[in-house]
């Protein structure tokens, strides 16, 4: 059990990520989308990998699913007890 849990993230570690500028940037972007603002591809890119990480650390799963998901795919996902349920 110890050389499973080697290596994962600690509570700190958690919040320090959620607390950085790159994270706080990204989903400042996230709400300004949600809005109606238009990205940019660098933009699209940095909320894109804020959302994978987001979806990682939150749920404890592996991105690599989350990778090649495409705009379409999240928008064609179902809302299932408040949770957005995607195939991908």
């Amino acid at each position: 059990m110890v050389d499973e849990t080697e290596g994962l993230l600690t509570l700190q570690e958690l919040a320090q990520i959620k607390a950085s500028d790159v994270y706080q940037n990204a989903h400042r972007l996230l709400i300004e989308a949600g809005r109606g603002k238009d990205l940019g591809v660098k933009e699209f890119i940095n909320v894109r990998d804020f959302l994978i990480s987001k979806f990682s650390l939150d749920t404890g799963t592996r991105p690599g699913p989350l990778n090649n998901e495409t705009l379409e795919e999240y928008f064609s996902g179902k809302v299932e007890d408040g949770w957005k349920v995607m195939l991908v």
